[in-house]
């Protein structure tokens, strides 16, 4: 809370973004970025008197909401809307100071233990990812692993709509965040009103009770900071955690192992949850839990678009029994059991027990076949089909592929439809070579095996540099050691100086999987 000095809040107005919408006022960040002399030294105090009183102008209470319209008819319902707040630019600036302080000193000093990995600096989705898909092919393929496997996603309603400010105000306590900031923060979303932007004009004014605005620059971190407390209790309290375990040759010793032991009660990104269990006990166990932690916060969880999945029984239906508590309305849970087949959505990547990625290739070719189909009849220039091809439609396959890699050839068939396209577009027979193309073509078209392959190495090279994954990243290397036997990989590797770069260390394991005799699987496991 100490006052902010003109760099930082020169810095801070110019790394907002542009081109976004502005709140009531009209007051743009384009605006902002061109202040300067006494109207910037102004802007400077008014910050600055925020963070002194610990309250924002009565102005910034006013908002203005924008309903997004979901992929489906609207049908004459809210439920149909994805409503997004539009705040004052100025206020967002201010908030966004607060908030890339409290992150740096939460991320620097590991306050958090839940385990969240979202809201502070570095989160992403790629350690979830990853460790789900690790969990499935050690349970499929580990055959001295004797574990049950239970895992059930939950779906939070209205996550930040739900959320009791004086729950958050006990959860900020906590952490001992000083009471001046505390106090900031709840006066951020005390006393608002709302407008709701419609096709005749705004609406008139209505008093916000609960929540916390979407639009806020502050409101991931608060939820994951709400939601700390109960990831916690699971992490501490939780019974039969799966248990991700490795063994790897010590110091290139032939006989001495090193023993990673590493236990999942649950895998969260924001308000995605997933429960993870060896037992059945173990998923009731933390299902009372969170059963609880939402009562008593007032939060919404949908049972009905509960997923659940067991490595013991399949399209079954199984009714859990939680533990007796006065805040457990319904004591009883009954969900039905996804077939080993099926497969499921986790963070957008589809996953299913049986470690089988068929579903995932046939949902790549159906994307590049759709965006062909789409194209075709388009009076587009070969350029624009290569620019798109690039743009938009690689980005959306690296996302989906993110858990599973193809080899080369089969990369190339997928895309083939693409390619196709291109050459038709530009004039040319179908037997064409690429090269040719590379060279009629002003930008180069992206080989896609090779950008989902440095996609997949950037996202290890993410997760071994953060020190908040040293224990995943750790366990994951002496996983494929021990599942190659290979003596030649590393099995102690200093995590601490690593930072933009692989080390000689990481070179030489990758070296070591890139030219296994057991490649395919290799790829499936690390990747």
């Amino acid at each position: 809370m100490s006052p902010i000095l003109a760099d930082e809040w020169k810095n801070t107005i110019n790394s907002m973004p542009n081109n976004k919408a502005s709140g009531p006022s009209k007051i743009s960040y384009e605006m902002l970025k061109h202040l300067t002399g006494e109207a910037f030294n102004l802007s400077l105090v008014l910050a600055n008197a925020c963070l002194i009183h610990g309250d924002i102008p009565a102005n910034w209470r006013e908002a203005l909401v924008y309903p997004i319209p979901k992929p489906h008819d609207f049908d004459a319902q809210l439920k149909n809307m994805r409503p997004i707040t539009l705040l004052e630019t100025v206020r967002k600036c201010v908030v966004k100071v607060i908030t890339s302080r409290l992150s740096k000193i939460l991320a620097d000093n590991h306050v958090l233990q839940g385990g969240n990995f979202a809201g502070l600096p570095g989160g992403s989705t790629d350690v979830p990812i990853k460790m789900l898909d690790a969990i499935i092919h050690q349970r499929r393929f580990d055959k001295t692993d004797d574990q049950e496997l239970w895992i059930v996603s939950q779906d939070i309603s209205k996550a930040f709509d739900s959320i009791d400010l004086n729950m958050l105000r006990l959860a900020l306590i906590r952490l001992h965040i000083p009471s001046l900031l505390i106090k900031f923060i709840i006066n951020l979303f005390t006393r608002r009103n709302n407008k709701i932007i419609t096709h005749h004009g705004d609406t008139s004014g209505y008093r916000v009770r609960i929540g916390i605005d979407q639009g806020e620059i502050i409101s991931p971190l608060l939820w994951v900071i709400y939601l700390d407390p109960l990831l916690t209790t699971l992490n501490r309290e939780a019974c039969d955690p799966f248990t991700l375990k490795s063994s790897a040759l010590l110091d290139y010793s032939p006989i001495e192992y090193e023993q990673h032991i590493l236990p999942v009660s649950h895998i969260t990104f924001m308000d995605d949850s997933t429960l993870i269990a060896s037992s059945k006990r173990g998923i009731e166990d933390r299902l009372s839990i969170t059963a609880e932690f939402y009562t008593l916060n007032n939060t919404q969880a949908n049972s009905a678009k509960y997923i659940l999945l067991s490595s013991e029984q399949f399209s079954q239906t199984i009714k859990f029994n939680l533990f007796p508590s006065p805040l457990i309305l319904n004591p009883t849970l009954t969900l039905k059991a996804l077939a080993l087949s099926t497969s499921f959505r986790f963070l957008g990547v589809w996953f299913n027990l049986s470690a089988s990625s068929r579903f995932v290739h046939n949902q790549t070719v159906s994307m590049v076949k759709d965006m062909a189909a789409l194209l075709s009849p388009k009076q587009l220039l070969a350029q624009h089909i290569a620019y798109l091809y690039n743009v938009i439609l690689l980005p959306r396959l690296e996302f989906r592929l993110q858990s599973t890699l193809f080899a080369e050839s089969t990369i190339n068939r997928m895309v083939s439809p693409m390619f196709s396209l291109i050459r038709q577009k530009a004039g040319l027979a179908s037997v064409t070579p690429l090269s040719a193309l590379f060279t009629l073509l002003p930008f180069s078209i992206q080989q896609a095996f090779g950008r989902f392959l440095s996609s997949h190495v950037a996202s290890w090279q993410r997760i071994f540099s953060h020190p908040s994954y040293k224990l995943f990243a750790n366990y994951m290397i002496t996983y494929l050691q021990g599942f190659l036997d290979c003596d030649a990989c590393p099995s102690i590797i200093d995590l601490e100086p690593w930072s933009h770069t692989f080390s000689l260390r990481t070179h030489s394991l990758f070296n070591s999987l890139l030219f296994s005799s057991r490649l395919n699987i290799t790829w499936s496991l690390l990747f």
